[in-house]
């Protein structure tokens, strides 16, 4: 080797270890900004503005900003190529309201459910209350507990509606990781090792989300909040009909027990008066068995009232999810006029607005979504790289790299999918009329029941 080349081999060697050493620094510091950023939009940003998609600070994830399918009660005409789906989704959308949120126990003015604020909130431990911590009121009747005490007492307690509030945070989750765009990949290589010929390069990739998914998918995903709400009433319906059952069951029993109470006090007094009249020869003894009869008689009936009373106020506090507390006496009346019904009137509103029928018709939705979701899914995506490569050598040169891919949908058209998702979606139709059957016979039940108890 001469010393010319010695020369060129020894620039080349610098050179090539000058880039590794170069590329290896630049990785460290991409990782190191982009580990603790977060993903802040659920869609693709605006032309040009890649770099909106992250934003340094604390590690949290934001929902999507879209309004969800069921506040919208017409829908774009061009977003659904079948028009038949549009229909059932703007059906779907006039016929369901949103539900009332749940009112769990929460920190002061925390973010409200289904808000962006409130998903992956770090305070989530704080929605746990341990059962009996609860201010009890510090009227002069505080000993008594009204219906409506009883009722917040459960809202805030049972594990119950504390299970179906974590399952809406975990529908405001899925509804985030939805949305979210892929990640832009970071990459490194040298595709020659070769001395003064070596090339060495790095380059950024990034895939392009086309036709919407994103959109679709949070769309569907969105809808699972709202059903994830509606479940939350139903097993609050499910706990207060418990509850108020046993409370008007034990209301009852106390006022049983309050007129026992009484007639063993005048049963006794019956059995002295008898005993005096018997002792001073103006009374028979047959009339002071029969009075000492009563009395005892009155006596176990007493004593049957009080442990019913009893156990019905543990069964109580056991329905409130608060086992150790102690209740003395239940505020309430039973002397209240009930208004009257119509078959048809419970019927109905049973078919339209219980949560079991909103869930029903929310499937719809959903598996419509889903539907347009697989019949997109065939558009390809594009992948687009660009980056820069250097080579090593006398003279040295800086290239660029830019690259395009993408599938064809030339076999694989995600057939199978849309038939699935087509079978899907006709199923929920059926469902939903399965349901409005089932809830007519559940109200026509109730109705049957509720006319003979007041006759």
């Amino acid at each position: 080797m001469n010393c010319r080349d010695k020369k060129r081999f020894n620039r080349a060697e610098f050179d090539g270890g000058f880039f590794c050493r170069s590329m290896i620094f630049v990785t460290a510091i991409a990782v190191a900004q982009i580990s603790p950023l977060h993903v802040d939009a659920s869609e693709p940003a605006k032309r040009g503005k890649i770099l909106s998609w992250f934003k340094p600070g604390k590690v949290a994830a934001k929902a999507t900003a879209e309004e969800s399918p069921a506040k919208s009660a017409a829908a774009p005409r061009d977003a659904y190529p079948n028009n038949e789906d549009a229909a059932v989704i703007q059906f779907v959308s006039a016929q369901s309201p949103d539900p009332a949120l749940p009112a769990q126990p929460r920190p002061a003015n925390p973010p409200a459910p289904g808000t962006e604020e409130s998903i992956l909130d770090d305070t989530s431990s704080s929605y746990e209350i341990p059962p009996g911590v609860i201010a009890m009121p510090t009227s002069g009747a505080s000993d008594e507990l009204s219906l409506d005490v009883l009722t917040s007492l459960a809202d805030t307690h049972h594990p119950r509606l504390t299970a179906a509030y974590r399952k809406i945070q975990a529908a405001q989750g899925r509804t985030v990781q939805a949305g979210l765009y892929p990640n832009p990949r970071l990459s490194a290589s040298s595709p020659q090792i070769d001395g003064n010929e070596s090339q060495y390069n790095g380059f950024v990739s990034q895939e392009i989300v086309t036709a919407g998914k994103l959109k679709l998918s949070s769309a569907a995903a969105q809808t699972e909040i709202t059903q994830a709400q509606y479940a939350w009433q139903q097993e609050r319906f499910v706990v207060l009909t418990d509850l108020r059952q046993k409370y008007y069951s034990t209301l009852s029993a106390q006022r049983r027990v309050e007129i026992l109470e009484n007639l063993v006090v005048i049963a006794s007094r019956s059995q002295e008066i008898s005993v005096k009249l018997f002792e001073a020869g103006e009374g028979a003894r047959a009339d002071t068995l029969l009075l000492d009869i009563e009395r005892r008689r009155a006596e176990v009936a007493l004593k049957n009232a009080q442990t019913t009373y009893e156990v019905g106020k543990r069964q109580i506090a056991i329905l409130i999810a608060m086992p150790e507390l102690t209740i003395e006496r239940l505020a309430g009346d039973l002397d209240v006029a009930v208004r009257p019904y119509q078959l048809e009137e419970v019927r109905l509103a049973a078919s339209t607005f219980h949560p079991r029928a909103s869930i029903a018709r929310l499937e719809i939705e959903r598996t419509a979504r889903l539907l347009q979701r697989a019949r997109v899914e065939p558009v390809p995506n594009f992948d687009v790289m660009g980056g820069y490569q250097r080579q090593i050598g006398v003279p040295a040169a800086n290239q660029g790299l830019f690259q395009v891919t993408m599938s064809i949908p030339l076999w694989n058209q995600n057939q199978g999918n849309i038939y699935e998702a087509e079978a899907n979606l006709s199923g929920a139709r059926a469902d939903l009329q399965n349901t409005e059957l089932q809830l007519s016979n559940l109200a026509a039940q109730a109705f049957a029941n509720y006319e003979t108890a007041g006759q």
